[in-house]
């Protein structure tokens, strides 16, 4: 489904020579790892569909607040490069608890650190508001929340071509990747022809 509209785009031989090798590729794979590569199948066949798809996502972000049964509730959904700054962050607060949990002196303890994945992302995301709410510049266990957006050198050049995300499947326009680039906590990677690092940037 995902390279059915590529049908008008392409002829039947093509289309079917790329279904070969994404079974062929597939193989030993999981269903995520397979969709990611149809994923990338399709956007290395219509590059310039990304920009597309991540006006039609971006135009249809929403934040949804409702409260019930005691607790309150928050449905997030929006295009990829604006998401991928709350993923790093939040990632990077579980990645620090984890780190701390690894170094208890006693895990068994009555008051170990026993919390699930899901408590400690809800954790991580009312500690960032708490503290951007009170700029009190006190330190957040997120000095790890840095965007990697990777970008070939003549997709970069052109603009026609599209820009990948670290640790996020769909890719990102190469539009969306300039604005990225001149925000903070992201480091742009510039890529040669055969995926070679040709710059490696700094975070701003």
């Amino acid at each position: 489904a995902v390279l059915e509209h590529l049908r008008v785009q392409l002829a039947v031989d093509d289309i079917a020579e790329i279904e070969r090798q994404v079974v062929t590729r597939s193989r030993g794979l999981s269903l995520d790892e397979v969709r990611r590569l149809v994923t990338l199948a399709r956007d290395r066949l219509d590059p310039i569909g990304v920009g597309r798809r991540e006006d039609e996502a971006r135009a249809q972000r929403a934040l949804t607040m409702f409260e019930r049964d005691g607790m309150l509730h928050l449905n997030l959904q929006t295009d990829i490069a604006s998401g991928a700054p709350v993923k790093a962050a939040i990632q990077a607060y579980v990645t620090a608890t984890f780190q701390t949990r690894a170094h208890a002196l006693d895990p068994e303890a009555p008051d170990a650190d026993r919390r699930t994945v899901g408590m400690i992302q809800a954790d991580a995301l009312t500690e960032i508001c708490t503290h951007a709410s009170g700029c009190d510049n006190g330190g957040l266990p997120v000095s790890g929340a840095t965007v990697v957006v990777r970008v070939g050198l003549g997709d970069l050049t052109t603009g026609a071509g599209f820009a990948t995300v670290d640790g996020l499947d769909e890719p990102v326009s190469i539009a969306a990747c300039r604005r990225m680039a001149a925000g903070g906590g992201i480091i742009p990677v510039v890529l040669g022809g055969e995926g070679e690092i040709l710059d490696w940037g700094r975070e701003k």
